[in-house]
């Protein structure tokens, strides 16, 4: 039977806590949230952790998949549309998404089902603090998803188009704002989450946690950079544990993304 539950779309900000909150919200066979498939901007990304927790629910992504990257690879989300979401459909699973580059987000609308839209932000202090630790342990990421270098005017310009995003979608649909701060000290926060997405996982011992991909020996992650499902007060205004010459870089920081500060109000 199809499932009557909402579309879940997480429109979040890089480092914001969104793949805490997407594998909170998934729990096979009921629910599952991919976490930036790119069906809206042009890709096709299903991990392998996900084609093989769902083949052992009977549903064969692996077969869809292989068949898309035999194709032209054009027309993603037509593809998903036609494919993947009737399969899941089918299957009675209320399926979400997580992006954390949104430009796509108004083409899940247009599939014309009930849909439920969670924003999530973050101190551009700490997600520079975090970014910037990440691509030092990781500077392959560095080229990939900053050509242009890794700098505070770069953080802002992405986070003022997502906020651009964020505050559309906010202003045409159903939306629950969350702050990455609330999530990690706030327990009950996530039960007010499920019950927004009309979710009927329980509890999250029962959530779906996937571990992160494989790090290279001797490689380990820092506290600024640590998987879903180890968020902790810790990590909360980290900036103000930085020394007085990088408060007052980061300081500037908010200066320079007046749009994300109005929609989220950091100080």
């Amino acid at each position: 039977m199809p499932s009557n539950k909402p579309l879940i779309y997480i429109a979040a900000v890089r480092r914001s806590g969104s793949t805490l909150l997407a594998s909170l919200l998934s729990q096979l066979p009921k629910t599952l949230v991919f976490p930036e498939p790119h069906f809206a901007s042009g890709g096709y990304r299903i991990d392998r952790r996900f084609i093989d927790a769902l083949s052992a629910h009977g549903l064969d992504l692996l077969k869809i998949k292989r068949a898309w990257h035999k194709g032209d690879k054009t027309g993603a989300f037509a593809y998903f549309k036609e494919t993947t979401w009737p399969l899941l459909q089918s299957a009675g699973m209320q399926v979400g998404i997580k992006e954390i580059v949104n430009c796509g987000w108004a083409k899940y609308v247009d599939l014309g089902v009930p849909m439920k839209f969670i924003l999530l932000g973050r101190d551009p202090r700490d997600i520079y603090i975090s970014l910037e630790a990440r691509l030092k342990a990781e500077p392959a990421k560095l080229a990939r998803a900053w050509p242009d270098g890794f700098h505070p005017q770069a953080l802002a310009a992405y986070l003022e188009q997502q906020a651009t995003i964020q505050s559309e979608i906010a202003s045409t649909q159903e939306t629950m704002q969350v702050r990455y701060e609330d999530l990690c000290t706030e327990t009950a926060l996530i039960e007010d989450v499920r019950n927004f997405a009309e979710s009927e996982i329980e509890t999250p011992e029962t959530a779906l946690f996937f571990e992160q991909p494989h790090r290279p020996k001797g490689h380990s992650r820092q506290p600024e950079h640590r998987p879903a499902g180890q968020v902790s007060r810790d990590r909360v205004a980290r900036w103000r544990r930085q020394d007085q010459s990088r408060q007052q870089m980061l300081a500037q920081l908010l200066e320079l993304c007046p749009k994300y500060q109005k929609l989220w109000r950091y100080e």
